[in-house]
């Protein structure tokens, strides 16, 4: 649970907290810091403006992955004990020696607009990166899926290795074990295909929901004041329960203003310079 007063983060525990606020927004329970309990809000301050490129099969800063983590959802969520728990899939199996992954949705999981998560959006985020005309830069991650190279050259229209079973059930083949292969599938972070479907995949970084994102998690992308912040609000309907946040505010900021505004109160965490002399 958040507390009020000084949290000081290096950028490893940054990391790190982000990784739990994805995984554990839906737990907080109690009021956030600051600001009463009709309007908890917690308020973090990052050193550079995100680029604006809020979905993670593009972006490429650390800045913008800070902005919408606790928007979007994976299939499964990792802790800070390094187990995992059922996040977007109910149930997931390893399979044939570590060369299959299996995985099932759950049946409450819906976009921020709605629309129901299903298979064909976990198979739409995957495929995207291993597409000819991908503009981001996660496609190494995916080349031991079976079919990749077919795929990825064009003479392929979808990839043999990624299976739907069903509207709720999904299938991952591997041509060979590959030891963070299951970490990288579970927790990446998965886009809607309903958004993103009339739009050629060479042209997908521009589309408007890369800068106003629709997601899936806790919590709700609500605007993004360029050069200022960020504002998220908290989802209502989240299916691992709503948050005890109303909103989280990532406020663009500079190393010294940081240090200031936390012992001031102005903010509820930082991201500053660790000091050789304390």
């Amino acid at each position: 649970m958040y507390k009020k007063g000084l949290i000081v983060l290096t950028v490893i525990t940054l990391l790190t907290y982000f990784l739990a606020a994805g995984c554990n927004l839906h737990n907080l329970t109690e009021p956030g810091p600051g600001t009463g309990e009709e309007n908890s809000q917690l308020i973090f301050a990052v050193w550079s403006a995100p680029d604006g490129v809020f979905n993670f099969n593009l972006m490429t800063s650390y800045y913008d992955q800070h902005c919408v983590w606790p928007v979007f959802d994976s299939l499964l969520g990792f802790q800070p004990d390094l187990s995992y728990y059922s996040n977007l899939a109910e149930e997931w199996e390893i399979r044939d020696d570590g060369l299959t992954f299996y995985y099932k949705l759950r049946d409450d999981i819906y976009w921020h607009d709605g629309v129901p998560v299903t298979s064909e959006d976990v198979k739409f985020t995957f495929e995207w990166m291993m597409h000819p005309d991908y503009t981001g830069p996660g496609t190494y991650y995916w080349e031991k899926i079976k079919g990749f190279e077919a795929y990825h050259t064009g003479e392929a229209d979808q990839v043999e290795g990624i299976v739907i079973l069903s509207d709720r059930e999904i299938e991952f083949h591997f041509t060979q074990v590959d030891a963070p292969a299951h970490f990288n599938v579970s927790t990446w972070k998965i886009s809607p295909y309903h958004i993103f479907k009339e739009t050629p995949v060479a042209e997908l970084d521009n589309h408007p929901a890369v800068l106003n994102p629709i997601g899936s998690g806790p919590f709700k992308f609500e605007r993004y004041q360029e050069g200022q912040y960020v504002e998220l609000v908290k989802n209502e309907s989240y299916h691992l329960g709503a948050p005890g946040l109303d909103r989280i505010i990532i406020k663009v900021s500079n190393p010294d203003a940081a240090q200031a505004e936390l012992l001031t109160g102005r903010v509820d965490a930082a991201l500053i310079a660790p000091n050789a002399d304390e």
